[in-house]
């Protein structure tokens, strides 16, 4: 679907629906989708930082939907070396020609990776991070998840930091995900993961926003599990 618009939300959601075009947003958008490069000292980001902090230093690390690489730039403080993945091959490029110092390329997490490694000689990590990552993805989460789990080394971590809106009004995807706990129960099913750490942050200054942001530090338990 071809769309005319250089605001970045018209190719995310439109008419309460998933949109997705999400190469089309990164060749046409008039701003920085969602201020990646203007969002490092928000609340939230301290904290999902705070819980990335926990393990480290990481021998590595996976941004999974990294975007444009602000992010993670900084996770890089935290490892020695730092990948990112996203669907869009044109915030890949972009990626690469502002933050050499990360390795990234083009995926699909909606598909099945196999077990394929992502990157030359490396198909799982020690932190595995998941930043406001599955609201683009619910409709294929079994696929998003069993990649995911696939990805975190056994006794590595996976940081998940997912906004939410009003809990008790609808929004895109509450069919797959009405609550926190159901999308932690998505990876704790089958005892595969422990949780480490949980946070709530609610902004209740901005009332029913979408800014609600919960989470979670999981930790993978040992054994094969893919």
């Amino acid at each position: 679907m071809e769309i005319d618009s250089e605001d970045y939300h018209d190719y995310v959601f439109r008419q309460g629906k998933l949109v997705g075009e999400f190469e089309q947003m990164y060749c046409k958008a008039k701003e920085i989708p969602w201020h990646q490069d203007k969002i490092a000292d928000e609340l939230d980001l301290s904290i999902c930082r705070s819980f990335a902090r926990v393990r480290s230093p990481y021998d590595t690390i996976l941004d999974v939907g990294c975007g444009l690489g602000y992010f993670a730039h900084e996770l890089s403080g935290l490892g020695r070396n730092v990948y990112g993945i996203d669907v869009s091959p044109t915030a890949i490029q972009k990626l690469k020609a502002r933050f050499p110092h990360i390795e990234a390329r083009v995926a699909d997490i909606t598909e099945s990776q196999g077990d394929c490694p992502l990157f030359l000689g490396i198909s799982d990590f020690d932190l595995v991070v998941c930043r406001g990552l599955f609201w683009y993805v619910f409709p294929r989460m079994n696929e998003v998840v069993a990649n995911v789990t696939t990805w975190v080394k056994d006794r590595g971590c996976l940081l998940i930091h997912q906004n939410f809106p009003d809990l008790e009004g609808n929004f895109v995807g509450k069919d797959v995900i009405p609550t926190p706990a159901r999308l932690a129960e998505f990876f704790l099913e089958g005892g595969t993961f422990r949780v480490v750490y949980a946070n709530v942050l609610e902004d209740r200054a901005k009332g029913k926003g979408n800014d609600n942001w919960h989470t979670f530090l999981l930790e993978k338990s040992g054994g094969d599990h893919r």
